[in-house]
């Protein structure tokens, strides 16, 4: 979040037949899933600092580290460029506190790799992960911050 670290807490659904892609999730399913990133995050981070996204299999819910844990963290975590991002989400669900940096967005032309490509286990057609397409500009943003540069806007 603007280069500070966060909690990151997920949640899947599975069935008999294998993990549930979330676009087949009902209501109650999507309600169940927040409380749970609530709970997992219960007690870190920076309550009023957060976003709430989804991957196409999984809700995930970022928290900035508060100000106290920052301060516990090693020197050179502060000075790290960020490094080993996951790509893009399939969708921002809700946020608070936090900019809407180009990076944080879904990619504009994901290719979509199916979970059975993955994994060699079979899945639903919906169960895919996102590869960033890399032309983008929320692309382009998240390849500045692995190289250590910002972004020219």
């Amino acid at each position: 979040m603007n280069g500070r670290p966060v909690w990151l807490a997920s949640v899947s659904l599975r069935n008999p037949d294998g993990i549930v892609p979330n676009t087949l999730w009902g209501r109650p399913s999507k309600r169940h899933a927040r409380n749970l990133l609530e709970v997992a995050l219960a007690g870190v981070g920076d309550p009023t600092r957060w976003r709430l996204f989804r991957m196409q299999v999984t809700y995930c819910l970022h928290r900035a580290v508060s100000d106290h844990e920052l301060e516990l963290l090693p020197e050179e975590w502060k000075s790290m460029k960020g490094s080993a991002l996951a790509g893009g989400p399939v969708e921002i669900l809700d946020s608070s506190g936090c900019a809407n940096r180009a990076s944080v967005e879904p990619c504009d032309n994901p290719r979509r790799i199916p979970l059975s490509e993955l994994t060699g286990v079979p899945s639903h057609t919906e169960a895919w992960f996102p590869e960033d397409c890399g032309i983008c500009p929320s692309c382009r943003d998240r390849k500045l911050i692995e190289e250590g540069l910002e972004l020219a806007s």
